[in-house]
């Protein structure tokens, strides 16, 4: 009714006639008939918390069931047994804000119903009223209901931030930097920009980006540019420098195929123009492995769909609980606008997350990729010996050192047109937090250890009898970390070796790595 209570009231089928079984003073609810029907269970939150009590239906008594300050609810009358004559009730309580727990209990039991009485001090505050409501229901005004008008988001767009400094790289590289951020509430526009201009040599060392992100339209639609002196990445025994000059037109489309909950499926088309200029090309000139960089321009689209499925866990980003996901990327590039490759490129990764003994579980990851045609040289496709940095910034740059896996336990580059890789980790869950914390920001919590096999396999052309074969062994301890409570990633400390080590001297891999729980 309006005061907010509810009234039993039993129905009788052939006749239509309401009999009222509660007095209406409280919000009764739930009732639940005993296995003979001759008694109702019921919850009422006289108590301000849900409390269970039975009404025998002959005589029309009440009687308390449960005098529980966290609460509790019937769910299920179950028939009489041997130590229960008046059958069991099966009830939930909550045992803290996150979590209930469910009881059964002897449907006889009973417990006086004493009210409870506090002090007028202590329970003041149950009667305690704001001095203006806001009433539920609102009359529109006609005065300023003026009529529909088109929303203009580019008037609600909003400065961020901006600022401007000097800034000192080395003796020979000074000068000048500048940023801004500005969005739109709702988030359907957003622009980033940034710029430093090199006084020394403005030439080599300045750089530019900028970014417009658009979430008006049903998909995400990407635009960026930037300049990015001097890129460096691990090449073979260096390390190599490169000039980018480039930019991006993204479109990423989540679908609403399946209805099933905690899954996400995604196509998005990206293209791309970038220019590369090694700096230190005369560095590589007796490579073994890798190609040698050159420089040159590359226009290339890419089309990915992608399915993931991962229920929420407080501990999903070392130790997942289950989840599955497949990723399919085609990449092309052609000789257009004065670019210099030409190629096809597949890639497929797919994991899955399944069960084990207790919390363990088991982790499996593939991938394989294959390509036809040339890209440029440093673009090429294999294992690297360490792990590269696979972050994309989608506000800012979407730049990357490298797509590529390694198989842990080596620590020498491999370069082909085909690569298969797979792992198969067994995770054992340690601790469920370290209770450490720095400077009262970065903690770090749960502990899980990994035992791992990375198997992998590299090679040019149709045949695969010349492949670059590798399988590695290992464990790893991975940790999460906090940092000041805004998000929360996972890293590992970790020992590997070729499965074959005994027999072919290779040294043992420590390594240190940050890494997503899954594979993508």
């Amino acid at each position: 009714d309006e005061a907010g209570t509810r009234t039993l009231v039993l129905l009788d089928l052939a006749t239509g006639a309401l009999t009222p079984l509660t007095d209406g003073r409280h919000d009764d609810r739930a009732p639940v008939f005993s296995p003979d029907g001759r008694r109702l269970a019921y919850t009422s939150l006289r108590d301000a918390v849900p409390n269970v009590f039975v009404l025998d239906l002959e005589t029309g008594a009440h009687r308390r069931v449960t005098r529980l300050a966290t609460g509790g609810t019937a769910h299920a009358w179950l028939r009489p047994d041997s130590a229960h004559a008046a059958g069991t009730l099966v009830i939930a309580s909550g045992v803290s804000k996150e979590r209930d727990r469910a009881y059964r209990i002897d449907a006889a039991r009973t417990v006086a119903d004493v009210p409870a009485q506090a002090p007028a001090p202590y329970a003041a505050w149950t009667a305690h009223r704001p001095p203006a409501e806001v009433p539920s229901a609102v009359p529109p005004d006609p005065n300023r209901n003026t009529g529909p008008r088109a929303d203009r988001s580019w008037r609600n767009l909003t400065h961020v931030i901006s600022g401007a400094a000097p800034y000192l790289g080395g003796a020979d590289d000074y000068g000048v930097g500048a940023g801004t951020v500005w969005i739109e509430p709702l988030g359907k526009h957003l622009l980033a920009a940034g710029a430093a201009y090199s006084i020394p040599d403005p030439r080599a060392n300045s750089f530019w980006f900028g970014s417009y992100v658009n979430n008006q339209l049903r998909p995400t639609v990407s635009l960026y540019t930037y300049r990015s002196p001097r890129s460096a990445s691990l090449y073979e025994d260096g390390v190599l420098l490169e000039d980018l000059i480039g930019g991006d037109v993204r479109v990423d489309w989540p679908l609403d195929w399946s209805i099933h909950p905690f899954v996400s499926q995604e196509v998005g088309v990206r293209l791309r123009y970038l220019h590369s200029d090694p700096v230190n090309p005369e560095e590589f000139e007796e490579l073994t492995t890798l190609p040698f960089p050159e420089a040159g321009a590359q226009a290339e689209v890419r089309l990915s769909f992608s399915h993931r499925m991962q229920r929420p866990y407080r501990f999903n980003a070392i130790h997942p609980l289950d989840g599955a996901g497949l990723r399919l990327r085609v990449k092309a590039a052609a000789p257009v606008l004065g670019a210099d490759t030409r190629f096809v490129r597949g890639d497929l990764k797919a994991f899955r997350v399944l069960p084990a003994l207790g919390l363990q579980r088991l982790y499996i990851y593939v991938r394989a990729q294959a390509q036809a045609g040339r890209a440029l040289p440093q673009d090429y496709l294999g294992f690297p010996r360490t792990d590269e940095v696979q972050v994309d910034l989608p506000t800012f740059i979407p730049l990357t050192t490298g797509d590529a896996d390694r198989v842990r336990g080596y620590r020498r580059f491999a370069a082909g047109n085909r690569v298969l890789f797979g792992t198969a980790e067994y995770r054992i869950p340690l601790v469920p937090d370290l209770q450490t914390r720095i400077l009262g920001l970065v903690r770090f919590g749960a502990a899980s250890l990994a035992l791992f096999a990375d198997a992998g396999m590299v090679w040019t052309g149709g045949g695969a009898e010349e492949a670059d074969r590798r399988l590695g062994v290992g464990a790893e301890v991975k940790n999460e970390v906090s940092v000041a409570g805004l998000f929360a990633l996972g890293h590992a400390l970790g020992i590997a070796q070729p499965a074959d080590f005994l027999g072919q001297g290779e040294e043992y891999d420590l390594y240190y790595r940050i890494r997503a729980a899954v594979g993508f």
